[in-house]
């Protein structure tokens, strides 16, 4: 099944789907996500490591990590690495572009009424062990980090309620998901909305592996 075949089930089961847009949503983004990531891991996982006594330290756990994670460190996330996140470019992303971020959807769930907003969780169907550096959509080679996060991105950075849920499988039996996000402080809300949902859908059969 489809998330084409999904929507329409959601359709028949009674919900009632609008296309819209947001505007300025992914100029917001790409002020806000990286920014924030890559300023907060370096604190919050050390802090975490602490507070959990691991006996890890940040240095130990990066060592362990793949190539491509020691390398998003060394060139992003490390003091005195290229592309440091500055402290007036975080403070900017913290200060201004967060909660404009979240004015947005707040304004755009009050304007619209609807209960959630949903999408496809990522760009693509789960992708073959081995295929993660970039895949190619629509004729277009994309990065694999940016074919997963795009879609969930703007929901995760702004901190409101989200929820995928299977969708089911492509031609290929590999699994697909559709997200619901739903307005700040609406999580009970779309926990119900979900399980609903979920019956929806209907069973799922397991991936064709």
């Amino acid at each position: 099944m489809s998330q084409v075949i999904a929507e329409q089930r959601i359709k028949a089961a009674g919900a009632e789907i609008v296309e819209t847009s947001m505007p300025g949503l992914q100029s917001l983004i790409d002020l806000t996500t990286d920014i924030v990531q890559l300023h907060d891991v370096r604190t919050a996982l050390a802090r975490y490591l602490k507070t959990y006594g691991t006996g890890l330290t940040l240095d130990d756990v990066v060592a362990q990590a793949s190539a491509d994670i020691q390398e998003t460190f060394r060139n992003y996330v490390m003091p005195g690495a290229p592309n440091f996140v500055s402290a007036a470019s975080y403070a900017a992303a913290r200060d201004i572009h967060l909660p404009a971020l979240r004015r947005l959807y707040q304004d755009y769930f009050g304007r619209t009424g609807v209960a959630a907003v949903v999408f496809p969780a990522t760009m693509i169907a789960a992708p073959p062990i081995g295929e993660d550096a970039s895949v190619i959509i629509q004729g277009r080679k994309v990065r694999f980090d940016t074919a997963i996060a795009r879609n969930i991105s703007p929901g995760s950075t702004a901190g409101i309620p989200g929820l995928v849920l299977p969708a089911g499988l492509t031609s290929a039996g590999l699994p697909v998901g559709i997200e619901f996000d739903a307005p700040a402080a609406a999580d009970r809300p779309l926990l119900a909305l979900g399980a609903s949902l979920e019956r929806a859908l209907g069973s799922i059969p397991p991936p064709n592996i």
